[in-house]
């Protein structure tokens, strides 16, 4: 069985009624499975992982695009989290039995039908970008939705499917092929935002991430959410890094978070790591059932 992961990032973390009609869109689709929602009211953004056949994550995809350019006005829309649309990133990342060829294939229709029936600006970015440029979703985010009118009013900025000017209420769209990520949150015992900062700071340097900084409401510390290369790191590597960086401000983490489901290969990634190498024959109860589907 081949399988494509997906995590759409919607531009919606309060509004329950909303969120649970995707929910209910992804449930529908045979040869797919919501591993993990994520909804942060602070960011005000959700965040869906779902696997499935290629064939059933496109359709899926498509309709939540749908729901989101429906129901979703960025231009008033708050929140912490870099965003430019409705439906800000739909990163596709081959999992098991596809080549990448197959999987931008995907990436190339459900841009295309998105960007025709929704009149919605399509930027493809990582493995799929064709300006050197959109590789890194920062510079793409840079300036968020606000700025998005003026931006794409320069040639170098224009999209690569869709209208050259944003959609009036859902913006535009992030869509490509990508590595899988690690996704990390690490909260840590402090209230000072010059600290986060700094220790920010020596995170973006020591480690090859996107790196975003939250606050709890009711204690007031910090939180640094950490997207990396699953393949270039461990999670042992990035939380060596990330304790020896806060100890080094004379701070610890008081709590780490996985914010998005792990492949079985991350997990023997991390043991291998830990033990200096695994034998060849090693393998999970996972991988096994998926490979006889």
């Amino acid at each position: 069985m081949q399988l494509v992961e997906s995590v759409p990032n919607i531009s919606e973390g309060r509004d329950e009624k909303l969120i649970n009609s995707i929910v209910r869109e992804v449930a529908s689709y045979k040869n797919l499975w919501l591993v993990s929602k994520l909804s942060d009211p602070s960011y005000n953004r959700s965040f869906f992982t779902i696997v499935g056949s290629p064939d059933s994550l496109e359709e899926c995809l498509y309709n939540i695009s749908r729901i989101a350019v429906e129901k979703i006005d960025m231009n008033l829309h708050r929140g912490t989290h870099p965003r430019i649309g409705a439906i800000d990133v739909i990163p596709i990342v081959p999992i098991m039995n596809i080549e990448e060829k197959q999987a931008q294939e995907v990436v190339t229709s459900l841009s295309s039908r998105i960007s025709k029936d929704f009149a919605l600006p399509v930027f493809l970015y990582e493995k799929s970008a064709r300006k050197e440029c959109f590789k890194n979703i920062n510079n793409i985010r840079k300036g968020e939705f606000e700025g998005l009118t003026k931006k794409m009013k320069e040639q170098a900025f224009e999209p690569d499917f869709g209208p050259k000017t944003p959609h009036r209420t859902a913006g535009a769209t992030i869509i490509g092929l990508r590595e899988p990520l690690l996704s990390i949150n690490f909260s840590f015992s402090i209230s000072d935002r010059w600290l986060i900062d700094q220790i920010r700071r020596e995170v973006l340097i020591e480690l090859p991430s996107s790196v975003f900084v939250s606050r709890d409401n009711y204690s007031k510390r910090f939180s640094l959410s950490l997207n990396i290369s699953a393949k270039e790191y461990s999670m042992i590597e990035v939380y060596d890094k990330v304790r020896e960086i806060a100890e080094h401000f004379n701070c610890s983490i008081t709590d780490v978070e996985l914010a998005s489901p792990i492949t079985s290969s991350m997990a023997l990634g991390a043991l291998a790591k830990l033990t200096g190498g695994l034998k060849s024959n090693c393998h999970t109860i996972e991988q096994f059932i998926i490979s006889s589907l």
